[in-house]
């Protein structure tokens, strides 16, 4: 598979902290916080013209697409990858030394890879994994490195998921978007796991 052949999994992580964590008065000047926070995604299929598929496509060799990532909210995103029969987690996003550190605007959208590039599945079927992070703040155990081994990148998601696991989370499939919503507590984390098999 080359380096840029990817399925999906998407995984999606907030973190937040608030100014009345300690119970201490917040300012009547404060500006109240939304009930949640909320992450869109969908996947681009080229074609003439390209389209948005559901995750439930089933993918062919050959096959080039790009995942459109829309927060509703000031934040950071990181895109990894791994693919069948691989070992390791790449970062694809941020991948070059401009985007590393550099916060999303709310409501920008980002079309991964980037520019005029796709990611194309390979002739080798299998089940592969693309994992997505967003998170309103950066977090430091899945930012760009070196590739990461199966298991410690998966000890990280799932210690994610046990601190900052939210106390209501929901997903809304919308015209060809995905939009998964998440309670607005001060440390709150979704994770998404999606399988799409490549035929």
């Amino acid at each position: 598979m080359r380096a840029e052949t990817i399925a999906i999994t998407a995984l999606v992580a907030f973190g937040l902290s608030g100014c009345d964590r300690l119970g201490w008065p917040v300012s009547s000047t404060s500006k109240p916080k939304s009930p949640e926070l909320q992450l869109d995604y969908s996947i681009l299929l080229d074609g003439a013209p390209p389209r948005r598929i559901s995750e439930k496509y089933q993918f062919q060799s050959g096959d080039r697409f790009r995942l459109e990532v829309r927060p509703a909210f000031a934040g950071w995103v990181y895109l990894f990858s791994r693919g069948a029969g691989q070992k390791e987690y790449l970062c694809l996003y941020p991948n070059q030394d401009a985007q590393r550190g550099k916060a999303l605007i709310s409501g920008q959208t980002v079309t991964l890879p980037g520019g005029d590039n796709w990611y194309t599945l390979d002739d080798s079927p299998g089940s592969e994994a693309m994992v997505l992070v967003a998170s309103a703040m950066p977090i430091a155990d899945l930012g760009p490195s070196v590739p990461l081994a199966q298991d410690d990148f998966e000890e990280r998601i799932a210690k994610l998921e046990r601190e900052r696991r939210p106390r209501t989370a929901k997903r809304v499939e919308e015209a060809g978007w995905t939009k998964l919503f998440v309670s607005h507590d001060d440390a709150a984390a979704m994770v998404m796991r999606i399988s799409i098999d490549h035929k």
